[in-house]
């Protein structure tokens, strides 16, 4: 995508460019969910971007939307077989590994609220931008599951054991402050200023040698181990079992029906 090319069109997301700088808007209202489709049109821009000689960095933001981005479309997610759910999943931790290793830089410019998938796609970006209503949270405990796409092993990472159990066993959002201090973000600013700062950080990445960046990002990746890579996957194959369960079957009923669920350990 050159300077003048006009960008493809996408549904759920949009895509905008300044300098050499690709912006990625979730827009996919009332919360940003991230689908089946938004997954794939998600792939689809990084492999524009990834194609395009001219842009250095991405930004990914949920826009104007009370919502950065609230995860998986619980309502389409329980429709689904055990056999698309596997494959969804599937989709959506291969985009994760890939934007994680991508070569460029990515920064999430986080508003609102950043919950479940969102949360972990904030996680495999490279630089954290939050405005002063993000919030970080992982609920999957609330329905009887646990993060599937890898946010247990990059959160700890990221803040540490202590609160990366604390955030999933509760289930209760990190505010901005909170993230800024636990090292989760580098930067909060006002949610009138976000873009532009997030934009700021951006272009200046954009302007680092490329090879030298790539090999940044993939050796401090490598640097983590095989064991990241292997706990990633387990997370999935835990997520699936836990999806089998009693418990998780109720709390996804109970989400559905706006009831408060009832858990009996099966």
């Amino acid at each position: 995508m050159t300077p003048s090319e006009k960008p493809k069109t996408y549904r759920l997301i949009a895509l905008s460019r300044d300098d050499a700088v690709v912006t990625i808007t979730l827009n996919h209202p009332p919360v940003n969910a991230l689908g089946w489709d938004v997954v794939r049109e998600l792939s689809q821009a990084f492999d524009e971007i990834e194609g395009d000689e001219g842009v250095g960095a991405a930004v990914v933001t949920g826009g104007d939307s009370r919502f950065f981005s609230a995860g998986a479309d619980v309502g389409e997610f329980s429709a689904l077989s055990h056999a698309e759910v596997t494959d969804y999943l599937g989709a959506g931790s291969d985009l994760f590994n890939r934007i994680e290793t991508f070569p460029k830089p990515v920064v999430a410019a986080v508003n609102g609220f950043a919950l479940g998938g969102g949360a972990e796609l904030s996680f495999v970006c490279d630089v954290r931008v939050a405005a002063e209503s993000a919030r970080f949270g992982l609920p999957e405990i609330t329905l009887g599951l646990i993060p599937g796409w890898g946010g247990l092993q990059r959160l700890t990472h990221l803040i540490g054991k202590g609160r990366a159990l604390e955030a999933a066993l509760t289930g209760r959002p990190l505010e901005a402050r909170e993230a800024l201090a636990a090292g989760l973000v580098t930067k909060v600013t006002p949610d009138a200023e976000l873009a532009g700062q997030a934009m700021e950080v951006a272009k200046g990445l954009a302007t680092r040698p490329a090879l030298a960046v790539a090999a940044i990002k993939q050796r401090i990746v490598a640097g983590l181990g095989r064991s990241q890579g292997d706990s990633v996957r387990g997370d999935l194959e835990a997520f699936l079992h836990t999806l089998k369960t009693d418990d998780a079957k109720e709390g996804i009923a109970a989400f559905l029906e706006k009831r408060p669920p009832r858990f009996h350990g099966r």
